[in-house]
């Protein structure tokens, strides 16, 4: 096949396109299927300095573009089929809908758009100029813990047990302040007062293919995860119990909070004890690469789409309507 060009928007040195979404197209398979032939930053040096960086990494030259316009100029750049945005939650709105328009398809992080409202145009104006769009969902701290911890673990609960039909949501803050870090990780100094929930539990009635199970999601934050050190706290802990028996999933010992969510490999418990499961080889691509190989494969991939963000969206909406108003949130 003939390789698809992407033009990345917000691809820099040091940002998440750099450290996640890019670096798997430079291995096989996918090497094969995609290549990167522009992208577009904030600033004409910080373009230049990319342009510069990722031409010695592909090999060959790439074109730069920059700034507000530069979201159109590398859509409608006729050596770009597919753009990939990568920026503030924000800023995806802009982004986005600039390469729809231009007929191009779409890598967007989750959440496509800044709400509920935004991510329906997008996927309206999708089907309108009939593209595809590829909603990358591994974990990633941007936002608050309800829409980007929990839309993840939404999105894969839909893909293995059901939709939620109903809702029940509570929210807490435990922490009362938040303190900023620079670029590096290290805390500058300023603290100021957190409004955003650093515990929050839904719960709820799912339908599908196993039509009413009930299922609970609880994510906190600001814990030390002591794990399997003293049988304590552990990163990521996912639970499905049956008439048969129970299967647990748990983060690896050595991921991080981050890595708890993208990494491909997990520890499996069968009924307590546990199990090994034999990896695929596309298994070392991560979860980023798997769903870059399923988009390739056209309208038979497997990937989360724009009406999937849709449906998320509109359970977040319901959590927070029901923290809001202390009540059930039924969806159709």
């Amino acid at each position: 096949m003939v390789p698809i060009r992407l033009g990345v928007v917000g691809l820099s040195s040091r940002g998440w396109a750099s450290q996640a979404l890019i670096p798997p197209l430079f291995d096989s398979p996918l090497s094969a299927k995609y290549t990167i032939t522009a992208l577009c930053t904030s600033s004409e040096a910080s373009a230049t300095d990319a342009v510069a960086e990722y031409s010695k990494l592909t090999g060959h030259t790439m074109k730069g573009y920059h700034g507000e316009s530069g979201l159109s100029d590398i859509a409608a750049d006729p050596n770009v089929d597919m753009v990939v945005v990568s920026v503030k939650i924000p800023d995806h709105y802009n982004a986005v809908m600039p390469a729809i328009e231009a007929g191009k398809d779409v890598f967007v992080e989750w959440t496509p758009g800044n709400g509920l409202d935004q991510t329906l145009k997008i996927a309206e104006a999708a089907k309108r100029k009939g593209v595809r769009c590829l909603v990358g969902s591994q974990g990633h701290h941007r936002a608050t813990m309800l829409t980007i911890p929990v839309g993840h673990l939404i999105v894969v609960l839909g893909h293995v047990l059901g939709d939620f039909s109903e809702v029940s949501a509570s929210g807490a803050v435990r922490i009362p302040t938040a303190s900023f870090v620079d670029l590096d990780g290290k805390p500058t100094g300023e603290i100021i007062p957190k409004t955003a929930h650093d515990q929050v539990a839904l719960s709820g009635i799912l339908k599908g293919e196993h039509d009413g199970v009930f299922a609970n999601i609880h994510c906190r934050a600001g814990m030390e995860c002591t794990g399997d050190k003293v049988g304590g706290r552990h990163l990521f802990q996912w639970t499905i119990d049956g008439e048969l028996g129970s299967i647990e999933v748990r983060n690896r010992v050595e991921d991080g909070p981050l890595g708890c969510f993208i990494a491909t490999e997990k520890r499996v418990f069968l009924n307590g004890e546990e199990v090994s499961v034999e990896r695929e080889e596309i298994d070392k691509l991560g979860n980023t690469g798997k769903a870059w190989l399923e988009f390739a494969k056209g309208n038979d991939g497997k990937y989360t789409t724009l009406d999937e963000a849709v449906k998320v969206h509109r359970v977040l909406d319901a959590a927070l309507t029901s923290i809001q108003d202390g009540r059930r949130v039924y969806l159709q």
